[in-house]
């Protein structure tokens, strides 16, 4: 199942409150992506990934610790460039 600009608002371990929008959350047989669309076009894509990875851990902490969702990865879609980064590519 694709489900497409899913808000989320989840308290961390330091109590702080993690909010944002999930812009498509994949549902598979074994758990879940998150997949975040960005418009940049970096140089280098395992740069750009880093860079941008602390916010995927914010989301999928709140989904695997507020809603107990099983996460499977996180990943990046350029969409300028029609490339997907992920970890293991």
């Amino acid at each position: 199942a694709l489900n497409w600009e899913v808000p989320i608002t989840s308290t961390n371990r330091n109590g702080s409150v993690i909010g944002g929008t999930i812009d498509l959350l994949v549902e598979t047989k074994n758990g879940f992506w998150i997949v975040d669309h960005k418009t940049d076009e970096p140089e280098n894509l395992e740069e750009g990934y880093r860079q941008y990875l602390p916010q995927l851990m914010c989301y999928s902490q709140a989904l695997k610790e507020g809603m107990g969702l099983e996460l499977i990865n996180v990943a990046i879609h350029w969409a300028c460039l029609g490339v997907i980064s992920y970890a293991g590519r």
